[in-house]
């Protein structure tokens, strides 16, 4: 009876944490496809450059959205930042808000996207 327990306990956990921040399905890295879109963080081919959030909306109605990323260095996640403002998703359309990060060997960072009521995150790019 514990083993049974302790395993609906872990599986109730990870449903919650999946519906908390629901992750993209895989792609290339940096990017993931979501129920209507796709979710990447575009790299420039050097550590330091512009790192670019991008959402390409390809079906449903339009939605309002901010942009951002997080990143992380030896496993030690960095604070969430979305610093794109709040704007309007439409279906064939792409969205992007890039920053200047200087990041080096051994750091990730992956794309976040927010709406009034969720947060999605794609896939990490790791360097």
């Amino acid at each position: 009876m514990r083993k049974f327990t302790f395993a609906a306990s872990a599986a109730a956990l990870f449903a919650v944490s999946v519906l908390v921040a629901p992750s993209a399905s895989a792609t290339a890295d940096g990017c993931g496809d979501l129920s209507n879109g796709q979710l990447c963080i575009k790299h420039p081919s050097t550590p330091g450059g512009t790192y670019t959030t991008e959402y390409f909306k390809h079906s449903g109605g339009d939605v309002k959205v901010e942009l951002g990323y997080q990143s992380r260095y030896s496993n030690k996640m960095q604070p969430k930042h979305f610093d794109s403002g709040w704007l309007t998703a439409k279906s064939g359309k792409t969205l992007k808000k890039g920053r200047y990060l200087t990041l080096d060997k051994g750091w990730c960072i992956r794309p976040l996207l927010k709406t009034h009521d969720d947060e999605f995150v794609g896939k990490w790019y790791c360097l």
